[in-house]
């Protein structure tokens, strides 16, 4: 990933270029579950460690549910991108890819940013309400905005 096809060297090539589509199929299909899943579990410490506010515990429900359906949109859109499913990775058979999946790319990416966005705001507001020295809230800050690297 990340060069064309035409620039691959031949010996990262297997003769059968099925099993690389395949492989591309099911890590398309495994990537938006992991990313999901991390985002409920940090999404659970923000709940334990913020929860008692009615607003931000609120907050941290909408977004883990946006984040869970959004993750089973995405999912069913990747396990039917051709009909037959078999089409994406054996052009040889009979059947079509949807249209337009450039553009379901970019939307889901627009969306999962503007999720890992409010994430990393909501420990800003839990901190915001502590009663510790701005000196301390600082550097908690700091340490917990270090995971939007």
């Amino acid at each position: 990933m990340g060069i064309h096809l035409s620039e691959v060297p031949q010996f990262w090539i297997y003769n059968d270029m099925t099993y690389n589509y395949k492989i591309t199929y099911f890590s398309i299909l495994a990537y938006n579950p992991q990313l999901a899943f991390v985002k409920a579990s940090v999404c659970c410490f923000l709940l334990r460690l913020g929860g008692q506010k009615r607003g931000i515990r609120w907050s941290i429900y909408a977004l883990n549910t946006v984040n869970i359906l959004l993750m089973i949109i995405i999912l069913f859109l990747c396990i039917f991108p051709c009909t037959p499913i078999q089409y994406f990775w054996d052009k040889s058979i009979e059947g079509h890819c949807y249209p337009g999946s450039e553009l379901r790319y970019m939307i889901t990416g627009v969306i999962t940013v503007v999720t890992d966005i409010i994430i990393l705001v909501i420990p800003i507001k839990i901190i915001s309400g502590l009663q510790m020295t701005r000196r301390l809230k600082i550097g908690l800050g700091c340490i917990l905005c270090v995971g939007g690297l």
